[in-house]
């Protein structure tokens, strides 16, 4: 459970005798809260891993189309959908037609 500033303000002069800034408090926070996330591992360039397509049952959005999007700025619309998934990547939803696939296996976006 996470305490608000104001308890934490409490607790901390209570037990250390210091006053943090609200700016400490939230950087405190945000690592603590960064402790319990797990760092993922990186299969999408590993040619050791059976990168395959298959096919999903209902159309998701192209993560390379989403990711590109995001980059080059483009908030209108919706990013292409498709119904091809890499099973290596686990659950990353890639276009066949336009050459996302290729590019998003090729390329270290990490």
């Amino acid at each position: 459970m996470l305490i608000s500033f104001i308890d934490w303000l409490l607790l901390a002069r209570r037990t250390t005798g210091t006053i943090i800034s609200h700016v400490e408090f939230r950087q405190q926070l945000y690592l603590r809260l960064l402790e319990f996330s797990n760092p993922l591992p990186t299969t999408q360039s590993n040619p050791d891993l059976n990168h395959h397509q298959i096919s999903l049952p209902y159309t998701q959005t192209c993560a390379w189309c989403q990711y590109k999007r995001k980059v080059a700025g483009e908030n209108k619309g919706r990013a292409p959908r498709t119904r091809y998934d890499c099973e290596a990547c686990n659950n990353i939803a890639l276009c066949l037609k336009r050459e996302c696939w290729k590019e998003f296996h090729s390329n270290d976006i990490n």
